[in-house]
């Protein structure tokens, strides 16, 4: 009696061998994807961190321009992006 593996490999659909012992194979497809995964990645950390060094970088750039000003302002819009569980009065929606 034949096995499957003979069976579909005698009728040319697949060699007997992969059927039998399916191996791990990276192909250049596999290699190329994974490497652009790997670069959006990268990309989407490397963007992240550079933006929010702008917004620190800006927030300190604006708090020595204007100073005092500027702290009371901050205090009653709140902070440019996140709440940071600072100095907003109390009452006032994060």
């Amino acid at each position: 009696m034949l096995r499957f593996a003979d069976r579909w490999s005698a009728q040319g659909h697949v060699d007997a061998a992969v059927l039998e012992r399916p191996r791990l194979a990276l192909s250049p497809e596999h290699l190329v994807a994974l490497a652009a995964t790997v670069a959006q990645v990268l990309f989407a950390g490397v963007t992240t961190a550079y933006i929010a060094a702008g917004v620190w970088l800006e927030e300190r750039d604006l708090r020595r321009a204007f100073g005092d000003t500027y702290d009371q302002y901050r205090r009653r819009v709140g902070p440019s992006v996140a709440p940071d569980g600072g100095d907003r009065p109390a009452g006032r929606p994060p």
